[in-house]
Parts: C-alpha cells; structure tokens; sequence
C-alpha cells in the first residue's frame, strides 16, 4: 500500500546516521532528505518528520480515506524516532469534531514526540477550528504558511504590506488562541 506521496527529513547530525537511502529503503514512496544541521546548530530538535499522504496513483483521496492513510502513516513512521512530527489534519477537518479529535487522539498514541498539524489541505477560513480541533486530541502546534498569508498574493506593494502586517499578523494570533483552547480542552493526558 502506498501512504506517502514524499517524506521530507531532517537530521541534525548526531545520534543515527541518516541517508536518503536508508530512508527510501524503509518507505514505499521516495524520501527526501532536506537538511543536516550542525551539531552546534542549537535548534534543539534532531529531526522533523513531514508526512503528506496520496493515493497510490497521486490524487488527493476522500477525507475518510485521508484520515485512514494518515493514521497509518503515524503508525508506520513512528519507529523512525522523530523529535517533531507533522501531520495533515485528519479528515482535512470535514468531518465531525468528535472525529477530527478522536483521529487526532489515534496520532498522539500512534508517534513518541511531539506532533503538529499542517494547514495544508484545509481552506484558510477554516484552519482556526482544525488546530482547536487537533490540539483537542493532542497536537501540540501547527505549521502554517499559505493559511496565513496567501491572500496578501493577490495584492502589491503597500497594500500587501498592509496586509502582511495586519491581518496576517492578526490570523496568526488566532490561530495561536485556538491552539490554546483546544490544548485547554485536550482529551489526551
């Protein structure tokens, strides 16, 4: 069965040796080692693991099928020793809390460090209930790139400054208060 469409890893250097090899051998899709830091680097995470699941041939399953293969994918990779992992948001958060939470409950059993959510797959108006959401069923952050600021693409010049230091800064607080509330409401101990 094919989980993963990339595995992207990084390795800080010390502790196992990690090579893209290694890595392809231990996984059905390809894998792609994108950094080694310095020992020195004082990151303070040895590695970071990102898992964004497909179908076998490349299309974006069903959310139910997304949660399935995600869950699956936490299970498989979690022997791999991550000190941070990152995950979709099950269901791409269309599907009920209680099961948004309760896959999400499934991935902190599932890893041994940390885990935080992606925004990707889930549409920026919507992100702020998937971190509630997830943090709900223990992730412990979340990533956010476009859900933040990819409306300020469609501006220019001062208005996309505008937009990049207000709303998006804006965006950015409520994401972080929806992280709050749902670690408050967490279900996981």
């Amino acid at each position: 069965m094919h989980f993963f469409d990339r595995h992207f890893f990084l390795h800080r250097g010390h502790g196992p040796r990690v090579s893209e090899r290694i890595l392809n051998r231990a996984f059905a899709a390809p894998v792609e080692l994108i950094g080694n830091w310095n020992n020195d680097s004082g990151a303070g995470v040895d590695s970071v693991l990102e898992v964004v699941v497909r179908e076998a041939d490349g299309s974006t399953p069903t959310p139910e099928r997304q949660a399935e293969l995600v869950l699956a994918a936490a299970k498989q990779t979690a022997p791999l020793g991550a000190t941070l992992y990152k995950a979709e948001v099950p269901f791409r958060n269309l599907a009920s809390e209680e099961d948004v939470v309760g896959a999400s409950r499934q991935i902190t059993e599932a890893v041994t460090s940390p885990w935080v959510v992606l925004s990707s797959g889930v549409p920026a108006d919507q992100f702020p209930e998937a971190v509630a959401r997830t943090a709900r069923g223990g992730a412990e952050g979340f990533l956010a790139g476009r859900a933040i600021w990819s409306n300020a693409t469609a501006l220019t010049g001062a208005a996309m400054t505008d937009y990049l230091t207000s709303q998006s800064v804006d965006t950015l607080a409520g994401l972080r208060e929806s992280l709050r509330l749902g670690a408050a409401h967490s279900t996981c101990s």
